[in-house]
């Protein structure tokens, strides 16, 4: 609308924890649509539009070999997100006493499937992400999610730095989404209700 194109394509490009950074500092992406925490680390290397969503860190564990918080975490096995904010939370724990092993994997999927195979115990990452992953299991009972938010983990859009315009374009849409109600729509839409392709509701 902005730019007066109406057959702008939009092209797709799957990215991961790691190369979700480089690929925008490669100019290979303009905008990243994930579940990305604006911090400050982050923000000397990319730039952020307006949250989107509230969320915190969480454990995920099975319900037979529960991890609720960091002080479960002794002799248990962590599957890490490379250049995941789930670090910080990692150190605390060892900080706390507790002997941490460490298991590096390359996204929540890999870390995920890790507990679901007993090669780790626990992970820690956003609530939202994690009810999803227990939501789309085969057995989503077998799985329990810690009732203790490590911190709030505000997550944004990120894009380039040093394009303000369209910083301003996309930050102008997202308020626009909150300001007409879309936005309560979308949310009740993917959190409250099945959602396709296997109809899970993440409640």
């Amino acid at each position: 609308k902005q730019l007066n194109l109406p057959s702008l394509q939009v092209e797709y490009r799957i990215v991961n924890g790691k190369t979700r950074f480089s690929d925008l500092e490669e100019n290979k992406i303009d905008m990243e649509c994930g579940s990305s925490t604006n911090n400050p680390e982050r923000r000397r290397r990319v730039a952020f539009t307006i949250p989107h969503f509230v969320g915190g860190l969480i454990t995920l564990s099975k319900v037979d070999k529960p991890v609720r918080g960091l002080e479960d975490m002794d002799g248990k096995t962590v599957a890490h997100i490379k250049g995941g904010g789930d670090w910080p939370q990692i150190e605390r724990a060892k900080t706390m006493g507790s002997r941490v092993n460490v298991l590096e994997v390359t996204d929540t999927g890999d870390a995920f499937n890790a507990i679901a195979d007993g090669k780790a115990d626990v992970m820690i990452w956003d609530d939202s992400v994690l009810a999803g992953l227990r939501a789309d299991s085969k057995n989503p009972a077998a799985y329990m999610l810690g009732a203790k938010n490590f911190e709030v983990e505000p997550l944004a859009l990120m894009l380039r730095k040093g394009d303000p315009t369209f910083k301003k374009l996309v930050d102008g849409e997202m308020r626009r989404l909150m300001v007409t109600g879309e936005f309560a729509d979308i949310y009740s839409k993917w959190f409250e209700k099945p959602i396709p392709p296997k109809g899970i509701n993440l409640n």
